[in-house]
């Protein structure tokens, strides 16, 4: 897996949106869509919760923000 590819999936697990992880990285939000489904198709998921679940190794991924602890 490229860095870009590593960077784009952990936005995707720690729940952002595409114009998020784009503004983030310095991106399009359609090079982001794009190593999505690349990373979809690498991972053999057919949702973005599936490839989440997949690269967790099955855990549920720990969000952050207000109240977590």
């Amino acid at each position: 897996m490229s860095a870009r590819q590593r960077n784009v999936l952990e936005g995707l697990v720690r729940g952002m949106t595409h114009k998020e992880i784009a503004r983030k990285l310095g991106i399009s939000q359609f090079a982001v869509w794009t190593y999505q489904e690349r990373l979809l198709e690498k991972f053999g998921a057919g949702s973005r919760a599936e490839l989440i679940f997949a690269t967790s190794g099955g855990a549920p991924a720990e969000r952050g923000g207000a109240g977590a602890e």
